[in-house]
């Protein structure tokens, strides 16, 4: 009879053996699905969030594109891109109401009007890939980080051809996507 009790308890403590390799096994098997769900919605997340970034990206060289627009063909005869006093409060005006960085340069990168009245007149540097010179050069539009004494921590810039009524590059609109930094 002791024999059969130590059959017993052998097969009990393999019966118990097996429940908890069975609980680690199904404990383990949800650990991984977790990690995988997790996984998954990280990748998903990612996935929005550079979709937003090229929606945002896109946006900005909509609206860069139609202040560009006006300023090289309004108003009709005699543009803003040609009158330095009027394109200077127009950059200001339109600075003040969307509180973003704009500057617009000529076909040399000589700084026209800007929100950093300082930069007036000089040569517009802080594009660190020369991306304003290929925008001239080829009209497409481009981003960089603009870090200079204005935006010490830099500033998300995009840049746009800016065309005349025959389609000619006359300039450049430089147009931050996001508000002023206060530094």
């Amino acid at each position: 009879m002791a024999a059969r009790n130590g059959n017993s308890n052998t097969s009990s403590s393999t019966l118990i053996s097996w429940g908890i390799l069975v609980i680690l096994a199904a404990v383990a098997l949800l650990l991984y699905l977790r990690h995988v769900s997790l996984s998954q919605l990280l990748a998903v997340e990612s996935l929005r969030l550079q979709n937003a970034q090229s929606l945002s990206v896109s946006q900005v060289q909509e609206e860069a594109g139609v202040i560009g627009q006006t300023i090289a063909t309004t108003p009709q005869g005699y543009a803003l891109f040609n009158n330095s006093e009027s394109l200077e409060n127009y950059v200001l005006a339109m600075s003040s109401q969307t509180n973003r960085d704009i500057a617009v340069l000529d076909t040399n990168k000589r700084v026209l009007a800007d929100v950093v009245k300082n930069e007036i007149g000089t040569t517009f540097t802080y594009d660190t890939n020369n991306e304003i010179s290929q925008t001239l050069h080829d009209g497409s539009p481009r981003t960089f980080v603009e870090t200079s004494d204005a935006y010490k921590k830099g500033i998300n810039e995009t840049v746009v051809a800016i065309k005349d009524a025959s389609g000619k590059i006359i300039g450049a609109l430089v147009l931050s996507s996001s508000s002023v930094p206060a530094e």
